[in-house]
């Protein structure tokens, strides 16, 4: 929600993407000071007790970054042990994450480490934690000066909003929908009349819930085996679009609801950079309780 998915709640992804730069810090942390080789992770470089890494190809032909640039990478984390993956930028339909070179957007540590790499740096990390032991690979895949890339961004809003009304209008088509959206241009779409109690200002609430592209692909879900609970009214806990459908139903209500970037993630896309820009979204909703 920009608010900020991934996804549906904004203390969620914030989560997300505060543990992807936590993370960042902690493997960065000691990258560019003096190393030795262990044994314990072949191949790797050992920085201290908790931090291993290993430069797959360093891009000395080109200029480092500086202050203010917009970097873009590719970012995965896995499990070392369970090889479980745990975050992969690839799940985006760009396969990236772009994110800006300040301090105040990342701490000086991760700074003093980025801005030394350029394009097509790529490392690995293996982070030693009390409870796991964890990998995460990067690769650079260009930045460009602020100013630049703001006046790209500017041109590219104007033609990716005509884009993407274009392709909602296509899905719309395409799906049989009729195109009799709410006022602010929702698509509710009901597939289960629940008989519960009614979702009102104050009610706390327990949701499961699939989040797609309109391609298909799924980029977030919460199961009812693990659902979703929060206080329905309170500021800054769902996207707008969620907030407006959610309002509509009651207890054991499940709809489909079609979400227009405009009350979703808008022009700038979620903050762990999942969905881009100017992106229409496809929930499944399903209320599970109201008390």
């Amino acid at each position: 929600m920009h608010k900020t998915p991934s996804t549906l709640l904004n203390f969620k992804n914030s989560f997300r993407i505060k543990t992807f730069y936590c993370f960042l810090i902690f493997a960065f942390c000691s990258l560019f000071f003096s190393a030795c080789t262990d044994t314990r992770f072949p191949g790797y470089t050992r920085l201290n007790d908790r931090l291993y890494f290993k430069v797959h190809r360093f891009n000395s032909d080109e200029k480092n970054l500086v202050h203010g640039d917009m970097i873009t990478a590719r970012v995965k984390w896995f499990n070392q042990s369970s090889g479980k993956k745990l975050y992969d930028s690839n799940i985006g339909p760009t396969g990236e994450i772009t994110f800006p070179l300040q301090r105040e957007e990342v701490t000086a540590v991760i700074y003093d480490a980025l801005i030394k790499m350029n394009s097509g740096d790529s490392v690995s990390f293996i982070a030693v934690t009390d409870t796991a032991v964890l990998r995460a690979e990067m690769f650079i895949v260009s930045y460009m000066d602020k100013s630049e890339y703001d006046l790209m961004a500017q041109t590219n809003n104007e033609t990716a909003d005509f884009k993407e009304k274009e392709v909602l209008l296509q899905f719309l088509e395409t799906n049989n929908i009729p195109q009799n959206a709410t006022d602010n241009g929702l698509y509710i779409i009901p597939e289960k009349n629940g008989t519960g109690i009614e979702v009102a200002v104050g009610k706390t609430i327990e949701v499961s819930y699939k989040g797609y592209f309109l391609n298909g692909t799924c980029f977030d879900s919460i199961t009812v085996k693990q659902p979703l609970e929060f206080i329905y009214g309170n500021d800054m806990q769902v996207i707008a679009g969620i907030d407006v459908a959610i309002g509509k139903m009651k207890e054991g209500d499940k709809s489909k609801i079609i979400i227009p970037s405009h009350l979703a993630f808008g022009e700038k896309g979620s903050t762990n950079g999942l969905v881009p820009p100017f992106t229409t979204l496809l929930y499944e909703l399903e209320i599970l309780k109201v008390k």
